[in-house]
């Protein structure tokens, strides 16, 4: 039996608007969020890494494209982000804050 695999036509950014390609970000950053691991945060903290804010919106929209497929009938939401609104520190100190401590640390 032979296997069909079809083709999708992924579409430029021109094509959504400001407010899906933000919410686009959003999807694509808790996504990411939600599949950290213990070591990918400690990497996160020490390396530090480009925050979707600052990922052109073609590869924003290939991305997300590619993930969730053709967007014609899915409603993109925007949610706010768990940490918007705060400042770096603040950011971080909630991040590790969620990480578990060492066991030296107890």
């Amino acid at each position: 039996m032979e296997k069909q695999i079809s083709s999708m036509k992924i579409l430029g950014p021109d094509k959504f608007s400001k407010e899906d390609i933000d919410g686009m970000r959003e999807t694509l950053a808790e996504s990411e969020w939600e599949g950290f691991r213990d070591k990918e945060l400690r990497m996160l903290l020490w390396d530090g890494c480009v925050g979707w804010k600052n990922i052109p919106d073609k590869e924003v929209t290939e991305m997300y494209q590619n993930i969730y497929g053709e967007t014609d009938n899915v409603e993109i939401v925007q949610e706010k982000p768990e940490f918007s609104g705060l400042s770096p520190m603040e950011t971080f100190s909630a991040i590790t804050q969620l990480l578990p401590s060492s066991p030296k640390d107890k």
